[in-house]
């Protein structure tokens, strides 16, 4: 049934890639959420009144920008690799990213350490 939902070469992984993906956009979502709540509101109470508008200006348009550059070098990356591929790619970019900034935070925690010391 679900091979002619419209879900070519998933066949009967069609509900659990479709719950995979549900799960993964929740988690994600309500990541975001956690992140992005707590941050706007510290913004908006520590900043005074008279820089407020162009502080959220400016957040708002590093917003735009760094969300179109990706579509406009990831679009042509898929279409000579292909999806998958690109997506394994950029998980790994992001693996690496992560790991590499919770090493320079340890470090630096480490040195702040000895400093106090």
């Amino acid at each position: 049934m679900f091979s002619r939902a419209g879900s070519p070469g998933l066949g009967a992984a069609f509900p659990v890639f479709v719950a995979v993906i549900a799960a993964t956009a929740f988690v994600f979502g309500l990541s975001y959420a956690l992140i992005t709540v707590p941050s706007m509101t510290l913004l908006q109470e520590e900043l005074p009144d008279e820089i407020r508008g162009r502080v959220f200006g400016f957040l708002n348009m590093l917003v735009s920008i760094f969300s179109l550059v990706p579509l406009i070098i990831v679009g042509p990356i898929a279409d000579l690799w292909g999806v998958a591929p690109v997506f394994v790619g950029f998980a790994v970019i992001v693996a690496i990213a992560w790991i590499g900034g919770k090493s320079t935070r340890e470090m630096r925690r480490r040195k702040a350490k000895l400093v106090s010391e």
